[in-house]
């Protein structure tokens, strides 16, 4: 009894972290420390977690690799020296960590579809914001007031929720929707309807953003849940053929969508091509040390002193380097890029190598091949929310391996 209250407090408050996912931008000063909700709710998970794994001598840290990340994070925050730095460790790297520590030593593999549909009903509340948004139900919040971005924006008529613009609501609606339905197949026919109807509201909300990588992204993941169902499969020809049917027919529509709207000489492509030629010049200036946490922005204004065209039209957009392979590299070095690649190699290969888990394996690496497709066009980590998942997506395919060990030892 004196363990499960702790426990129970404990998994409550991981539920009502994983709700404020999105609701970061709720921000207040604690003590003179910039904070939010989220923050504070996985602190005290974190703190009420280490009191279970006390009273019952079980503390579960995960794989070593991610430590490897965490240092290299902190020693480019410690070298930088200045407040920025460490709150960029604190929000992306530090609270992600405590989330993922929360999870792996409160839950078993089982129960995974508690959190993933927790995640799920935070993400039905922000696609169903763009979309009253879409059509005037909604005003800008608070923060959003001012920004002629935002104004910009809607003129386009394009959605973002309550996020910075509408990429990053796609960055976050592609990878939560695969969350929430890793229990979709083993579900009563009910519970499917009301995931279908959920999956149809993620989907009109991502149509909104207008975003082609966010398209892709979810293209992707659906032909990753395709490879994994044919590889899963083993009942009659119907029950193999018309899910993995409509994966295709999702990824086929979804890149039908994308195709006619790529054009290499668009306006926001040749921003994005100079973004990458000067990410790519920093680079081969910094190759081993890159520039440093929060100083790619500064840089990049430097760069681009004789080139007004740019400087009008794109230097407003390049806050980071549009590729989240090129925004480690230039944050934290080439270990920083080397750990994160580590750290996704330790990934797949915890999800590839497990017998257990089913489908639900796949529906988690779909989420994942989601943030890394996406990833290729933008920063698909450095932002409160994206690191949450990115450490939640590593936390459930650590469960999904336990859940392997627990049938091997039954």
């Amino acid at each position: 009894m004196e363990v499960m209250i702790p426990k129970k407090i404990s998994n409550f408050l991981v539920y009502i972290a994983v709700l404020l996912i999105p609701f970061y931008f709720l921000r207040f000063d604690l003590r003179g420390i910039p904070t939010n909700p989220l923050e504070i709710a996985v602190g005290i998970a974190f703190i009420f977690t280490l009191i279970t794994c006390l009273v019952q001598k079980k503390l579960k840290l995960g794989s070593i690799v991610l430590f490897f990340l965490l240092v290299i994070a902190l020693l480019g925050a410690y070298l930088e020296g200045d407040r920025t730095a460490f709150g960029i460790f604190k929000g992306w790297f530090l609270v992600p960590f405590l989330l993922y520590f929360s999870v792996i030593n409160n839950f078993e593999g089982k129960e995974i579809k508690k959190i993933t549909g927790v995640l799920l009903a935070s993400g039905t509340i922000v696609a169903l914001w763009s979309i009253l948004q879409k059509f005037g139900f909604v005003s800008l919040a608070f923060y959003q007031i001012g920004d002629p971005s935002f104004t910009q924006y809607l003129s386009q008529s394009r959605v973002f929720g309550p996020f910075e613009s509408p990429n990053y609501l796609a960055m976050f609606l592609a990878p939560v929707l695969f969350l929430g339905l890793i229990d979709y197949l083993e579900s009563g026919w009910f519970k499917r309807i009301a995931l279908t109807v959920t999956s149809l509201i993620f989907l009109l909300s991502l149509y909104l953003t207008d975003s082609r990588a966010g398209i892709l992204a979810l293209a992707a993941g659906c032909l990753t849940l395709f490879i994994g169902y044919l590889a899963q499969a083993s009942r009659g020809f119907i029950s193999k053929t018309l899910p993995a049917l409509l994966f295709v027919l999702i990824s086929v529509g979804m890149l039908f969508f994308v195709i006619p709207k790529i054009n290499l000489d668009s306006g926001s492509n040749m921003v994005r091509k100079e973004i990458y030629s000067y990410s790519l010049e920093m680079v081969k200036a910094n190759p081993f040390t890159g520039v440093g946490v929060a100083n790619f922005y500064d840089q990049i204004n430097i760069l681009s002193q004789d080139n007004p065209n740019f400087r009008l039209y794109g230097l407003p957009y390049a806050i980071h380097p549009h590729n989240v392979f090129l925004a480690f590299w230039l944050n934290f070095g080439i270990l920083g890029l080397l750990a994160f690649i580590l750290v996704l190699g330790d990934f797949f290969i915890n999800i590839f190598n497990t017998r257990s888990g089913g489908l639900k394996k796949y529906f988690i690496a779909a989420a994942m091949v989601a943030i890394l497709v996406h990833g290729l066009f933008d920063t698909t980590y450095f932002k409160n929310d994206l690191s949450a998942i990115f450490w939640l997506i590593l936390a459930l395919a650590i469960l999904i391996k336990k859940e392997q060990k627990i049938v091997s030892s039954s």
